[in-house]
């Protein structure tokens, strides 16, 4: 200790060795100004540490290495609408999650998904959940990523066996569960009535995957829907209990509850078809009667309760002509709906909601836009103040001139809003192509 205590005194002040008196004093002065100076360097070293890093909120997730451009949390658009918490989009080939913020995650190059014979309508598979919390999607043909939609977190993921064609179909509220849609066949060399399929659940807490042969067979007697538009030919969604809810898309109506403990089928009778899920578990689907060689969808909400199933039919505006799609919003209270037009061109959509368990139109019945061409509303807020589309400029995607963009029309006014326009947009707004809309509430 004193050989390195007089090192020390060496170094720093060599003249008051002279004074042996001195040294004590001399010693305490050089401790306190090195104190002094090593609190000066770990400040400094902090406020780097701390002034570099990246906050909470500037923190972006990107699962593959690749270019970008756009930098984390950069805005998107100048004008965000309060009522939309992000959008799913196509940037460049890259799937993109994004809110008001700016970017939130991104997935480099992931594969797509050829909807019906047009290999340039080829788009990225992925379903949002029910709460509109996490996302599921295929970052590669032998891998399916789950993510938490607002910080854009990895919470699961798991291999699965590639093929031809795949689509993601489904997740579970809780991000447990993920349903995939996939073929090995060509679909030039099989009928359209004879495409086989195979159902997929992943469960993505502990990494396995099951391939239902009741599922598999199901989604197979429903597969010429494919060749006409679809890009799969059931649609899916999950229960509050994670059962999980089929419908097919075309033929025969028929929609299924699956069960994993019998890993049966359990026909739903009052429901055809199945549009859209809630959070809280109510369904909007429609009933098909059939009038000669005319057929009626009616759209009904259906709840599953603790004794029975509870179907709901909705009121129309006098004149309506129950449409073929629709949404409906998160608390499952508030719907909207094609309710008649002059096909293909003309809609008019109409938005209910249930005050004391009857369902009573909100605000007017709203037209479309003519340039519109049969679309279905893909959103809609809690009070149905709001009801949200994409809209595409129907430039054929062979061009390279389409993309899709949201707007809202406020059913009190009639009067639509158009969202990220040219002018707004801080990217290319070719470069820019919104895939699906995440509401607020």
């Amino acid at each position: 200790m004193t050989q390195a205590s007089d090192t020390r005194s060496v170094v720093v002040c060599p003249q008051r060795l002279s004074s042996p008196q001195a040294r004590p004093a001399s010693e305490a002065r050089i401790a306190a100004c090195l104190r002094f100076l090593l609190g000066i360097a770990l400040a400094l070293l902090l406020i780097s540490v701390v002034g570099c890093g990246p906050s909470p909120e500037q923190s972006v997730s990107t699962s593959s290495v690749g270019p970008s451009t756009l930098r984390p949390h950069e805005p998107i658009v100048r004008n965000w609408p309060a009522d939309l918490a992000g959008v799913v989009a196509d940037q460049r080939g890259q799937l993109v999650l994004a809110d008001a913020r700016g970017v939130v995650c991104r997935e480099v190059d992931p594969p797509r998904t050829v909807m019906g014979r047009d290999e340039q309508s080829a788009t990225f598979s992925f379903a949002l959940s029910n709460n509109k919390q996490y996302i599921a999607y295929l970052a590669a043909r032998d891998r399916l990523v789950v993510r938490h939609t607002t910080t854009g977190e990895q919470v699961g993921t798991v291999a699965v066996e590639p093929m031809s064609e795949m689509a993601v179909i489904a997740v579970s509220d809780d991000a447990s569960c993920a349903v995939l849609v996939s073929s090995a066949a060509d679909r030039g060399q099989w009928h359209t009535s004879m495409l086989p399929q195979t159902v997929t659940l992943c469960n993505l807490r502990d990494g396995n995957t099951l391939k239902s042969a009741v599922l598999s067979e199901y989604a197979s007697e429903a597969a010429s829907a494919i060749y006409i538009g679809y890009p799969y030919p059931v649609v899916a969604c999950f229960l509050p209990d994670n059962e999980l809810l089929l419908s097919r898309c075309l033929g025969s109506p028929r929609v299924v509850r699956y069960r994993s403990e019998n890993k049966g089928l359990e026909q739903i009778g009052a429901l055809d078809r199945v549009w859209a899920a809630s959070a809280t578990g109510a369904v909007l689907g429609a009933v098909e009667r059939w009038e000669g060689p005319v057929g009626r969808l009616t759209p009904v909400v259906w709840v599953d309760g603790d004794a029975k199933s509870l179907t709901e039919p909705l009121v129309f505006e006098e004149g309506g002509v129950p449409g073929w799609s629709g949404a409906i919003s998160l608390d499952g209270c508030t719907v909207a709906i094609p309710v008649g037009g002059d096909l293909p061109r003309t809609l008019f959509w109409q938005a209910l909601r249930r005050e004391d368990g009857t369902w009573l139109p909100v605000g007017q019945i709203v037209r479309t836009p003519e340039s519109w061409v049969q679309v279905c509303p893909c959103a809609v807020t809690s009070r149905g103040g709001l009801i949200w589309s994409l809209w595409s400029n129907a430039a054929p995607r062979s061009e390279g001139e389409t993309r899709q963009y949201p707007m809202s029309v406020d059913v009190a006014s009639g009067e639509w809003t158009s969202w990220f326009d040219d002018t707004d947009l801080s990217v290319e707004p070719e470069d820019f192509d919104v895939l699906a809309l995440i509401t607020a509430s």
